[in-house]
């Protein structure tokens, strides 16, 4: 499994998800390409607003297995 956190590098590094890959527009070709397209992908953001369009985008490249987190990383957190 993949977890991809598309939130910026500051809040990234105050607090994520153990064992996910911080994601900017900056690294977003190079990870990807890192990634066998059939890895379970989870991607997450702040509230799980962005991260629905970052997980289409990974399925219109190929991905098999993509998902946004409910909620985002503040659900998560609390949880």
């Amino acid at each position: 499994m993949v977890l991809l956190d598309i939130r910026d590098r500051e809040s990234f590094i105050s607090g994520h998800v153990d064992g996910a890959l911080n994601v900017s527009q900056s690294n977003f070709s190079d990870i990807l390409n890192r990634i066998s397209k059939d890895s379970t992908v989870i991607v997450y953001c702040y509230h799980g607003n962005s991260s629905q369009k970052v997980a289409e985008l990974l399925v219109n490249n190929g991905f098999l297995d993509v998902y946004s987190l409910d909620g985002g990383y503040e659900e998560w957190k609390i949880n």
